[in-house]
């Protein structure tokens, strides 16, 4: 497991999921294998107005070599969300991490949490759910909405 380390993380790909809703896969860049548990989390760090900022978040994807796949909403007055969605294939931001460690049982959600439970769970979804819809569905900041993906929606 790849220990509490800064690395460059280098943005592979992203698509929208949801009105200002994104996808992102990022391979790390300085190793051929990026040891995670699902349930843990990235501190992105970015320079904004000559400050340090740093944001964490859940990496929403099973072990997988060098790659990792998180999921995020844009905050129009944020520090970092605005840079990682402006961000093109190829660019690169420090990560730091994994960190934390938090194992819930299927079904137990809440704030943030949807993205270590797809990444928690995605082979109980792959070998139990194959005939059944699923999906999660995301609230906050008294919004509602009902995001639909190909990991995250299986039928």
């Amino acid at each position: 497991m790849t220990a509490h380390l800064s690395h460059r993380a280098r943005l592979v790909s992203s698509r929208e999921i949801a009105p200002n809703i994104r996808h992102f896969v990022f391979a790390i860049a300085d190793v051929e294998k990026f040891g995670f548990v699902p349930g843990q989390f990235l501190s992105f760090v970015s320079e904004v107005e000559g400050k340090a900022i740093t944001r964490a978040y859940s990496i929403a994807s099973v072990p997988d070599e060098n790659r990792v796949e998180i999921c995020l909403n844009l905050v129009d007055d944020g520090h970092l969300s605005p840079r990682l969605f402006a961000m093109q294939p190829g660019e690169e931001m420090e990560v730091k991490g994994p960190y934390g460690l938090e194992l819930r049982r299927f079904g137990e959600c809440s704030g943030s949490a949807w993205p270590k439970i797809r990444s928690m769970n995605i082979r109980w979804f792959l070998e139990c759910v194959m005939n059944m819809d699923c999906c999660i569905a995301r609230s906050g900041r008294g919004w509602r909405r009902r995001i639909r993906t190909s990991g995250l929606c299986l039928r």
